[in-house]
């Protein structure tokens, strides 16, 4: 018997604002070094324009575990928020680490921290009030001095001992009258050097040693003369380095010998001319490093080794280190070296090495982004601390792009010999500007064309003798403003005209008389902001409006203060951002709108504290990016948020603490920030110069109301609603048969305009692809930038006749549906829950028989394993889900 085909209707309601109070983040991307100054994506390509000179991934600053092979950081590591000096392996794979950071990761831990092997925090908190330098172990007891004064919740001077099993502060008294360098640990003592002269009040200048049962100072009183910076035990000897010129009586010039069982220094003196800072032995070898040229009187950069049972000073063994080395550390035929160098034997190797034997560089680089000051070695991982804010990262200067999607540096790079100002594309030809003399090794002044798709140079050249700017497309016409006085062979002042395809220079020449700052355009005029008095020769302060014909337009409000420095435009309406604070004889600080055609300023007046430099508009929403610090009097720092029906200020913060913000971008689903400045909400998270918001809460250049699909005998109706279309160009219609794989089958070109717009499209014959056909759409702008939207599905699989429950997608970033098929109609309960059984969420419906979609949403929730649970209605079910 023919069961009659259920009509099946999901319905998805989505007003894609950014509405949140609080952002998600993109915990992966590649970030650049400094400045950001543009922002521009075609595609699944995002480029960044900027003063960088390298990209790196973010949350992978000042101390990270790397692969002993490879140099790539371990996953799901935990990012300290400043340096880290000391690093010691905790025996099971992990690290105890020491530095200036109050936080690991999230998570407060000041001065002293203990990861795990797998990235995650002992609950252990000494919390140090000053920094901790050096770390020393010997099993059961812990040593850590630096220049702190109190630890674990009690006064301690530099120097204090910890449990190792319970984590507890040992009550040994041995406070030092200055700072603690170095630490070792042999034989069931332990040996401390640094710049003291007392330790547990006994004199012991620089160098003492520490009984490991009592914490008693030992009559071991070697007596140097000046800091001893670093030392490393062999056999029966300690061996020291340090800036010292003599050991109890002896003259030892930064280096030495001391017999552990006397305290007298040895024969031995080979001698350093500057500071020996670091030390390691293996197999019979003492490797040494410091700021030293000679040791034995012989050429050393840095770096040398002297065989320990002769005392000569290694022939074999003769790396050059192009800087300090301050760290070493060694296992398996392999010197590690760590220091401000950029090169080993000429050979790149920026401020992390690892060295053979015979002297020679191996290929691991791990790449950090600055100095380096300790390395520590635990089973298949190198940790490398220091006070750099990147691991891992790509030399890239000036210009680079990213996937939009994943923020991984593209195979492909575009390389540049200066800085990039300006961006703008059409179609597939990006259109660089800045202060340059090669783009792709090729000769390009100042400007530049490439093609986004094949990264090759184009040939338009048009030559400006300095710096572009800006960059703006209108009609066929590149315009350009920058501190030039010439384009080609022709004069042009500051600001010039283009033509796009075929770099002729227009006879356009308004020369004002100082460089604009802002350029944007509608379908009829042209704006540019700036500091300038005059314009086309007639006085023009601040703000300029041109016609399509080049005529110079009156109706513009006149500002007779500051500067106009961004510029951006919704319909009719003309925001203006700067310095200014005056506004067509209106009072208006920072931001101000006005009428397009008639230069009626609106009442919409908030006061800026801080100047913005880039306008974005996005959904309902106005975003104002600068070297903000309030709005109203209510902090915001570098970007603000307003509704732009009300003009009120959202809720909403971008989470920077210091810094300018110079470009706002919107692609993919994500808000992208760049500029000059340090991101860190919480205290949390590291992301200098580029931060990527992202979520459910970015909308698409239009507001999609509604989006359904309903079985229609063997077709697909496919509905949906939207409002608000700003430069937007299609929907692309995509289908999969499991909610997951999906590929286009059509297209529809949109409205492009304001009101309301409904749409339909018909998948002929979509039963024939299976019992339940699910649908997303793609949604394309003028720009090829898309985003998609949620899922919804037609069922041609009639009443069923029992009741099933599935979940998709599965696993989930933030909404996932919930299918219910069931042969009677009734109220269900839906419950999420977690791992220990607490109800996260709730929630009742009514259903009818047939297949019902429902939407569950996880925004907010950590990642991890939720259950599902459905009663009611005769049913129930329960399915697990995995949230990514």
């Amino acid at each position: 018997m023919n069961t009659p085909k259920t009509l099946c209707l999901v319905t998805c309601c989505c007003l894609f604002t950014l509405i949140a109070s609080s952002q998600k983040l993109e915990p992966n991307w590649y970030i650049p070094d400094a400045t950001v100054n543009v922002i521009e994506q075609f595609g699944d390509s995002l480029f960044l324009g900027g003063n960088f000179t390298m990209l790196g991934p973010t949350n992978t600053g000042y101390g990270m575990a790397v692969d002993i092979n490879t140099g790539k950081i371990q996953p799901n590591w935990p990012c300290p928020n400043a340096a880290v000096s000391a690093a010691i392996p905790d025996g099971n794979g992990g690290y105890i680490i020491g530095g200036t950071f109050s936080r690991i990761g999230d998570v407060a831990r000041n001065g002293l921290a203990w990861i795990n092997a797998d990235g995650t925090l002992k609950d252990w908190n000494p919390n140090a009030n000053g920094a901790v330098e050096k770390l020393c172990s010997d099993g059961s007891t812990l040593l850590a001095g630096g220049s702190f004064t109190s630890i674990g919740g009690q006064a301690r001077k530099y120097l204090a001992a910890f449990n190792l099993s319970t984590g507890e502060l040992k009550s040994w008294t041995m406070d030092c009258s200055s700072t603690v360098k170095c630490l070792a640990s042999n034989g069931g003592i332990f040996y401390v050097g640094g710049a003291f002269t007392t330790i547990g009040s006994v004199t012991r200048n620089r160098l003492a040693a520490i009984n490991g049962s009592t914490g008693a100072i030992t009559t071991w009183n070697p007596n140097v003369d000046n800091v001893v910076n670093t030392m490393a035990v062999s056999g029966t000897t300690l061996y020291i380095g340090g800036n010292f010129t003599t050991v109890g009586s002896a003259s030892r010039t930064r280096i030495a010998q001391i017999n552990l069982s006397g305290g007298l220094a040895t024969s031995w003196n080979p001698g350093a001319d500057k500071t020996v800072d670091a030390m390691t032995t293996m197999s019979g070898i003492l490797y040494v490093g410091g700021s030293f040229t000679q040791l034995s009187g012989t050429a050393r950069s840095y770096l040398g080794a002297f065989t320990i049972s002769t005392g000569a000073l290694s022939t074999s063994w003769v790396p050059v280190s192009s800087g300090y080395v301050y760290s070493l550390t060694a296992a398996s035929n392999i010197i590690y070296a760590a220091g401000p160098f950029s090169k080993i034997n000429s050979q790149d190797a920026e401020y992390a090495a690892a060295i053979n034997t015979n002297g020679t560089l191996r290929s691991w680089r791990p790449l950090p982004q600055y100095t380096v000051y300790c390395l520590g070695l635990s089973g298949s991982t190198v940790f490398i601390g220091g006070g750099f804010s990147m691991m891992n990262v790509i030399k890239q200067r000036g210009l680079a792009v990213l996937n939009v999607n994943t923020g991984a540096p593209l195979s492909w790079q575009p390389s540049c010999d200066g800085q990039v100002y300006a961006m703008t594309r059409e179609n597939n030809t990006l259109y660089i500007g800045g202060s340059f003399t090669t783009i792709m090794a090729q000769s390009r002044q100042n400007f530049a064309a490439l093609n986004t798709k094949t990264g090759l140079l184009q040939s338009l050249n048009p030559q400006p003798n300095a710096q572009v700017n800006r960059l703006l497309l209108k009609n066929g016409s590149l315009y350009m403003s920058g501190n030039f006085s010439t384009v080609g062979s022709q004069a042009r002042k500051y600001l010039a005209s283009i033509n796009a395809a075929t770099g002729t220079i227009s006879s356009w020449s308004p020369n004002p008389d100082s460089q604009p700052e802002a350029l944007a355009a509608d379908a009829n005029h042209l704006y540019i902001g700036g500091p300038f008095t005059t314009m086309a020769g007639k006085s023009q302060p601040r703000l300029a409006i041109f016609d399509n014909a080049g005529n110079l337009e009156s109706w513009g409000p006149a500002i007779n203060s500051g500067s106009v420095s961004c510029i951006t435009i919704n319909y009719n309406t003309v925001y203006i951002g700067g310095s200014f604070t005056t506004v067509g004889g209106a009072a208006r600080t920072g931001l101000a709108s006005f009428t397009a055609g008639t230069g009626a300023v609106s009442t919409w007046a908030p006061v800026l504290s801080g100047y913005p430099y880039t306008l974005a508009i996005n959904g309902a929403r106005l975003y104002a990016g600068g070297n903000l610090n309030a709005v109203n009097g209510v902090v915001r720092k570098g970007i603000a948020s307003f509704d732009l029906a009300s003009g009120l200020l959202n809720n909403w913060l971008a989470g920077i603490t210091t810094g300018t913000v110079n470009a706002l971008r919107f692609a993919g689903g994500k808000m992208f920030s760049g500029g000059n400045y340090f991101y860190a909400i919480n205290n949390a998270g590291i992301r200098n110069n580029l931060t990527v918001y992202s979520g459910e809460n970015i909308s698409l250049p239009l507001t999609l109301h509604s989006f359904s699909a309903r079985a229609m005998g063997q077709d697909a109706q496919l509905s949906w609603t939207t409002s608000q279309e700003l430069n937007t160009s299609h929907f692309v219609i995509e289908r999969s048969t499991n909610g997951k794989d999906f590929s286009a089958i059509g297209t529809v070109n949109t409205f492009n305009t304001a009101g309301n717009h409904n749409y339909q499209y018909t998948d002929k014959n979509a039963a024939g692809a299976g019992k339940k056909v699910y649908y997303r759409l793609k949604q394309v702008d003028i720009d090829d930038r898309s985003t998609l939207t949620s899922i919804v599905h037609a069922s041609f699989n009639g009443i069923p006749a029992s009741s099933t429950v599935s979940v998709y997608p599965n696993p989930v970033v933030n909404q996932a549906i919930i299918d219910i098929s069931s042969p009677l109609s009734g109220v269900l309960t839906i419950q999420l829950l977690d791992n220990s059984g607490r109800i996260l969420r709730l929630s009742t419906h009514g259903v009818s028989a047939g297949n019902t979609n429902l939407p569950l949403e996880l925004t907010g929730l950590p990642k991890g394993s939720y259950l599902i649970q459905v009663t009611g209605n005769g049913l129930n079910s329960s399915a697990r889900i995995l949230k990514q």
